[in-house]
Formats: C-alpha cells, structure tokens, sequence
C-alpha cells in the first residue's frame, strides 16, 4: 500500500460481494495499488471505473473483508477453529462440524496421543521441504517468509476444533489474489497455510479437516486440473509428509477412490520417495 496518507482523501469505490452483493467501500487509491487488475477496474476504461462500483461473484464477504484488513494494514487475521462435539470428534469417519459456533484459542491442554512415525524421510517438490520431525520448510526457490505471519499463526490444541474455516479461509484468498494479481497477499496467505500445517496436531488420527482442505485444493472448481499450482503442491506435499496419519484415514481412502488428479499426483509422489 502507498504510504502516503493522500490515499485516504481518495474516492470511495463500491465493490459489491458475493451472490448477495453485499456493499464495501473502500479507497480507491489504496485498492488501486493492490494490482495492476484492480488498478484497471477502478481506474480504467472498464464500465466498473466508469460506475465507481464493480461485482464479485466469487468471494464471500468475510474472505473480501479480510483482504480490506491486508489492504490497510498489510496482513490479516484468518477466522477462529470451529468446534465439533463430542461423538463427532472421537469418529474417524467423516464428520459434521457445527458450523455457527466458534471457540476460543484457550482450549484445554492435548492429551497424549500416539507418538508419529518418524520414519518417513523429507518429501521435496517444489518450494517446500516437508518431514515429520521437522514440519513444512522452504527449499532455496521457496515463497518469500512474512515476518506478520508466524506471530498471527493459531495451532489447534484440542480434538474438538475443527481447523478446516483456518485452512480454507487461507486457501480462499490465496486463490482471490491468485486470480487478481495481488502477488504479496498471494505468498501470504499461502505462507499462513504453511504456519497452521506446521502447527497442526493430530488426536486419535482425526483429519477430517485435513482432508476437506485436500478436497478443497483438488477441486476443478478452485484450482483448474493440470495447472501448476502452488496450493495443490503444499497440500500434497503436507499429506505425503504426514501419510502414517492421513493416508490411514477412511475420509482420505474414500476421497482417493473418487479418482481425478489427487489419485495421480499422491502416486507420483509416493513412487519418487521410494526410489531415492
């Protein structure tokens, strides 16, 4: 964002999100300077320029609220865990979380739980470095490190939370910015995905979080099939990494007998880590 404060005393834009088109005002100027794409739509020859108001189908209002909250500020804070009840959380099937209750990050200490198997040797693909004992890191041609990002990192700390609004919320604006050019909240946002995976414990193999977040990254829908695309390589990376938990889930197992591009790359990954 410009640092100068004019940016402030420059015009309300309207951008309209979501299928309720929900109104957000916003300065034109410090949104501008987001991307060379907004920059066109508030600033440019487009009908949106012209009508000081654009459309956004495809974001919900709090991914857009948490992008104003980057635009301002340079970083943004990801939504609380969601909660799951009792029965829920000790089935290692699919589960349904409840979606309107949100927990405070005070949750009463882990019990003790199986140790990992920490003979699963480092996967690299890509930017990232992922091993049991170590967690996620960056290879040389990593993602740029925000400092904002490891102190704002929640990690879960009980059965009952569901860390899956964490990840998708993450994932969500990584994709927004991916499609709008804004670079910064792009690696950033990528880069608090990789802070909650690092910090993610598992209870009694419960993933189903995890899974919804492989699910997520998987879809047509949000990262069209044989793109390279930097959120498919840090799920799978994460899952190879972790597959004495993940790959022993029957929410995993199922997901893999649908079949599609997961099934090729999680085979892909496997027979290269057999061969080193």
């Amino acid at each position: 964002m410009d640092g100068s404060i004019d940016v402030y005393r420059s015009r309300i834009f309207t951008f309209l999100v979501g299928e309720e088109k929900t109104a957000i005002g916003v300065h034109a100027d410090v949104f501008a300077s987001q991307s060379k794409v907004l920059n066109a739509m508030i600033n440019g020859k487009m009908e949106e320029a012209q009508a000081g108001c654009a459309f956004l189908p495809d974001v919900s209002e709090n991914d857009f609220l948490r992008f104003c909250q980057y635009a301002y500020t340079g970083d943004y804070a990801p939504p609380p865990f969601g909660i799951l009840d009792e029965a829920s959380a000790s089935d290692n099937g699919c589960f349904e979380p409840k979606p309107t209750i949100e927990v405070p990050h005070e949750i009463s200490e882990p019990t003790a739980e199986e140790p990992l198997d920490l003979s699963v040797e480092p996967a690299l693909v890509g930017d990232w470095i992922f091993s049991p004992t170590t967690g996620l890191e960056r290879s040389k041609k990593s993602l740029p490190k925000y400092s904002s990002s490891s102190d704002t990192v929640i990690k879960n700390t009980s059965k009952l939370e569901d860390c899956a609004p964490v990840f998708l919320a993450h994932s969500r604006l990584h994709l927004f910015a991916d499609k709008y050019g804004i670079e910064t909240l792009k690696c950033l946002a990528l880069d608090k995905l990789h802070g909650t995976l690092v910090g993610y414990t598992f209870f009694n193999d419960k993933c189903e979080d995890i899974v919804e977040l492989v699910r997520f990254s998987y879809s047509n829908d949000n990262t069209p099939d044989g793109a390279n695309d930097l959120l498919r390589d840090l799920v799978l990376q994460f899952v190879i990494a972790q597959q004495d938990k993940v790959g022993r889930s029957e929410a995993f197992l199922s997901l893999l007998e649908e079949g599609g591009p997961l099934v090729r790359d999680f085979w892909l990954s496997v027979q290269n880590m057999l061969l080193k």
